[in-house]
């Protein structure tokens, strides 16, 4: 995750953060130290900035910590069972949606955090009416420029509708695949990866959309078709 201010957040598995700042040229390491200001977990999956400089970042073995830059405090956010608890310790997707953290947890569903208060407003769960995830596995999430939220989950790639505070199928990307990253490029085109299928990439305002897949045949195709990230460099091309 790339902060505001141009320094790098990099999360890894069971080992941390590792924090880069260009002015000192030295990674600063956030673990769990068991002391009363350290992050909660090791596994960090997520890491996302709010409008108001807070870094939060999900683990997928201790729940969601908020780090404070201006005071260096950081808050846990850990499953309690009371209401505006998270739902569960796993924490997959994050995105931040004005005033709201969106989080998705594996097999728990989906929380929508009120930044302000660090109280869950709202919990979402799979279910078989119109409107409902068709999976509790919300693996990534995407906030678009348009202000479109995407959902990725373990069986397909759902929209937000607000007007109904429900979910509908993106067309774009089929159904019964795990859509394991989100991304928007520069041209608002957003790319879809999975877990299986390669990668979707679509644009609504130009009406482009496509896919890319592993081909033996094809030396210059993806090497394989199960995707964990998709980010843009400053030259515009796509990784």
């Amino acid at each position: 995750c790339k902060d505001r201010e141009g320094n790098v957040w990099i999360g890894t598995y069971f080992g941390g953060i590792n924090y880069y700042t260009a002015q000192h040229l030295v990674f600063r390491k956030y673990y769990p130290d068991y002391s009363d200001n350290s992050i909660s977990g090791s596994a960090v999956r997520e890491i996302c900035e709010d409008h108001d400089g807070n870094i939060w970042i999900g683990t997928e073995d201790a729940g969601l910590n908020k780090l404070d830059r201006a005071s260096g405090r950081i808050t846990h956010f850990e499953p309690t069972g009371k209401p505006g608890s998270i739902a569960y310790s796993n924490i997959h997707g994050l995105a931040v949606v004005g005033h709201e953290l969106w989080i998705g947890t594996h097999e728990r569903g989906l929380d929508v955090l009120d930044i302000k208060t660090g109280k869950v407003r709202r919990h979402y769960t799979a279910g078989y009416r119109p409107g409902d995830l068709k999976s509790n596995f919300v693996a990534s999430l995407l906030h678009t420029s348009t202000g479109s939220i995407f959902i990725g989950t373990g069986k397909a790639l759902h929209e937000y509708d607000p007007a109904t505070d429900g979910f509908k199928q993106a067309p774009e990307v089929p159904g019964g695949v795990t859509v394991s990253c989100l991304y928007e490029d520069h041209n608002g085109t957003v790319w879809a990866g999975t877990h299986g299928m390669g990668v979707f990439y679509f644009n609504r305002r130009t009406h482009t959309k496509g896919r890319l897949v592993n081909d033996l045949n094809k030396p210059n195709s993806l090497p394989t078709n199960f995707l964990n990230a998709i980010c843009e460099d400053s030259a515009g091309n796509v990784w």
